[in-house]
Formats: structure tokens, C-alpha cells, sequence
């Protein structure tokens, strides 16, 4: 059934504990073409009030992005199946609506013309954090006309080259070297910048 199906598939558990003992079983068993992500529960209790976990928070972003692949209009369909592991208490957090995810998800193309003040204020009403030096998810550094980013989802970040206003060249590179030089696949041909937080300004 697995193997058959090309829609996206939800397994929801009733405890939390159960969710890694699935991933471990649906390891050895799902075929290649089938993805399994997990959607994480948020770190504090639903009785508390406390700070999330980066990596809580961004590998639960991470599966909203590829839920929303092939309904931005600029973004390609899912390349591979996917099912989505979660708890019953992963469900209960209300996150972003689909609409106000895709519309806050912005996409830089080489040739592209920037307003570097207009983006800069857009990544960091999406949630992304200004930095130095650009070394984890959701931060992004500025230094001239270059522009380093880490969108939340992806493996590793990406150099932005403006020559003026016009985006010359993306690049990916190693975030502990801080160069690409060491890198098979360095050139780009676009950048996808999702939200890095589940709740923006004026929601």
C-alpha cells in the first residue's frame, strides 16, 4: 500500500513515546521513494509556558515546507513521497495557516533585483535572526553586497552575491568553514526561504 500510494500519509500516535519506536520500525521497512518526517511536539507541556527548542521548532517548519511544495507558484511538486510521523499533542499546537505560510516564504533567483532594506526587514519578520557569522538554522549575516543565509529546512546555508541591486551569483558553503570551496554541488539556481517561526506579526 505504501509503495502504491502518491498521496502524502499522516501516522498520528496516541502517546508521544510511541512516535520514535515507529521511526525506528518504519526504517527498516518503507521503500527508498518513501520520505518519513517527523512533526515534533512542542517543548513545553500544554500547561506551560516556556521557550521551545530550536530544534523542536525548526524541524516541525522544516515538515510544513515540504508539505507546501507545489503550492507557491514558484515552487516544483513534491520530489518524493512523504509520510509524516506525529502524536496526538503535535497536533494540538495551532500553527500557521497554509496561506500565510506560502504568501510568507520568499524565493531569490540569480538576476533578481534586491531592495537590501525591504529584504532585510521581510527575513526578519519571517522570524529569521541577524547574525555575524551565519553557522545555524533561521540567521542570516550581511557584509556589503554579500548576503549569508540558513533557511530553516535546508542541509546547509547559502551566499548571496548582489552586484548593485542585481542578485549575481548563489552559492551554497560549509557553515563551519564559512567557504564552498569544498562543496560537489556550490552553484544555485534559487534559494527557498520559508518562515522560521510559527507565529509572525499581526496573526
Amino acid at each position: 500500500t505504501l509503495q502504491m500510494t502518491s498521496q502524502t500519509m499522516l501516522l498520528v500516535t496516541g502517546r508521544v513515546d510511541a512516535v520514535p519506536v515507529w521511526e525506528q520500525h518504519l526504517d527498516v521497512w518503507l521503500p527508498d521513494a518513501l520520505k518519513a518526517l517527523r512533526f515534533p511536539e512542542p517543548t513545553p507541556l500544554p500547561f506551560e509556558r516556556g521557550p521551545w527548542s530550536g530544534t523542536s521548532r525548526n524541524r516541525r517548519l522544516t515538515v510544513l515546507n515540504r508539505l507546501m511544495e507545489g503550492q507557491h507558484p514558484l515552487l516544483p511538486g513534491q520530489s518524493s513521497k512523504l509520510l509524516v510521523l506525529t502524536s496526538a499533542r503535535a497536533l494540538l499546537q495551532k500553527t500557521l495557516p497554509r496561506r500565510r505560510f506560502v504568501s510568507a516564504t520568499r524565493i531569490v533567483r540569480t538576476g533578481q533585483l534586491l531592495d537590501l532594506g525591504k529584504v532585510v526587514d521581510g527575513w526578519q519578520r519571517v522570524g529569521y535572526e541577524r547574525v555575524s557569522t551565519v553557522e545555524t538554522e533561521g540567521s542570516f549575516s550581511i557584509r556589503g553586497g554579500i548576503l549569508d543565509i540558513f533557511p530553516v529546512g535546508a542541509s546547509i546555508p547559502a551566499r548571496i552575491e548582489l552586484f548593485g541591486d542585481e542578485v549575481e551569483t548563489l552559492r551554497a558553503f560549509d557553515p563551519a568553514t564559512q567557504r564552498s570551496d569544498d562543496l560537489v554541488d556550490v552553484g544555485l539556481s534559487h534559494i527557498l526561504i520559508p518562515p522560521a517561526r510559527e507565529l509572525l506579526p499581526g496573526d
